[in-house]
């Protein structure tokens, strides 16, 4: 019975952290200059000094920052915060804390240490998502016994409705307890299953079992500390939904539109890349971004390998691009070390509805 309580108390606590401190609106100063679309993170109060800045942008279920820079962890003063977003903080790299270290702001903070004086204030990662879902879209797992846990994100891009974690065992503690974040809005439901073995093997557990039901244990399933990969999918995309989060990541709050707001040109060539080498199954754990055309430090799209292990990247105008395979944030802080493919830093041009093809050895 004592132990049943304290797990209730660590849950309740668990749970519950969720500030709104509409008051600090009224004070912003120069409000108006952030987007709609946009959050910032100060390193002083009153939203003053150097700030980092993360966008939604059009196209995208939520911003998924996994590790938010060193010279900001454990120094964030002040957020700011765009009308039609929220930002949910974690205590530890990619979106794993214990306890309750993790906080949602739905409005801007201008001062965090009155806001919530008792937080350790060492954000290490980071979601931004619409404020019309209500909190970001995903599976949060964990340990309650160990007190440890983690955040499975869908996607940030909404064409993309499944995510799939190959290999879990050193991403969290034996998971025991399971809640989903659907949000708000229709057709954000999603099914979590869980397989016994890594690479979705053996024997699996699909989540939720009841309609409407959100928090589970796995323990009532024969489940508990079984789970050694997982995918996520949404189940339902909902045209509303799509339509709503575009009206408001296409509206900034100012005149100019941040350049990461529009919606990247279209064209006929594409990209496939192939893993190959004895580690290529491997290569579900690394994610590929993509750069240009021409101007190489201008993210386009990021995307993974699939489990046979390719990926593309269609509808390319020509140009010069810049393809970046790096360990996927979520799944690389295993037990082993992921080694870079060969390339893993390739620059290529593309011509008119040319199709190129690349391998990446996995040694």
């Amino acid at each position: 019975m004592k132990n049943t309580a304290l797990a209730v108390a660590i849950i309740f606590a668990l749970f519950c952290p969720v500030f709104s401190p509409a008051a600090d609106r009224a004070v912003i100063p120069g409000d108006s200059e952030i987007a709609s679309n946009e959050i910032r993170l100060y390193l002083q109060a009153n939203f003053q000094g150097p700030f980092l800045s993360y966008e939604i942008e059009p196209g995208m279920r939520q911003r998924l920052v996994s590790s938010i820079s060193e010279a900001w962890v454990g120094g964030i003063e002040s957020v700011q915060i765009g009308p039609e977003v929220a930002v949910m903080l974690f205590q530890k790299k990619h979106f794993r804390f214990s306890g309750s270290n993790y906080v949602s702001f739905t409005s801007s903070v201008a001062d965090i240490s009155k806001s919530i004086p008792s937080a350790a204030n060492k954000y290490m990662s980071l979601i931004v998502y619409p404020m019309i879902v209500g909190n970001p879209v995903g599976v949060l797992a964990g340990n309650a016994a160990s007190n440890d846990f983690r955040f499975f994100p869908l996607p940030e891009k909404m064409a993309e409705t499944t995510y799939s974690y190959a290999d879990i065992r050193h991403l969290v503690s034996p998971i025991d307890f399971v809640l989903f974040f659907f949000g708000k809005t229709p057709g954000s439901r999603m099914v979590a299953t869980f397989f016994s073995k890594i690479s979705w093997s053996g024997q699996s557990l699909r989540l939720p079992s009841q309609e409407g039901k959100e928090r589970y244990n796995l323990a009532d399933f024969n489940f508990a500390g079984r789970a050694q990969s997982l995918k996520i999918e949404q189940v339902v995309k909902s045209v509303q939904m799509e339509k709503a989060q575009q009206d408001i990541l296409q509206k900034p709050a100012r005149k100019d539109i941040p350049v990461s707001a529009v919606q990247a040109a279209k064209g006929s060539s594409s990209i496939t890349g192939v893993a190959v080498g004895p580690n290529a199954e491997r290569a579900v754990l690394y994610s590929v971004t993509l750069y240009g055309p021409d101007d190489l430090k201008k993210r386009r799209e990021v995307t993974k390998f699939s489990q046979q292990g390719r990926f593309t990247f269609s509808g390319l105008p020509e140009g010069r691009y810049r393809i970046v395979v790096s360990p996927d944030p979520g799944k690389a802080d295993i037990g082993y070390e992921l080694k870079p493919p060969k390339p893993s830093d390739i620059t290529i041009v593309c011509q008119r509805s040319e199709d190129k093809n690349i391998e990446f050895s996995f040694d």
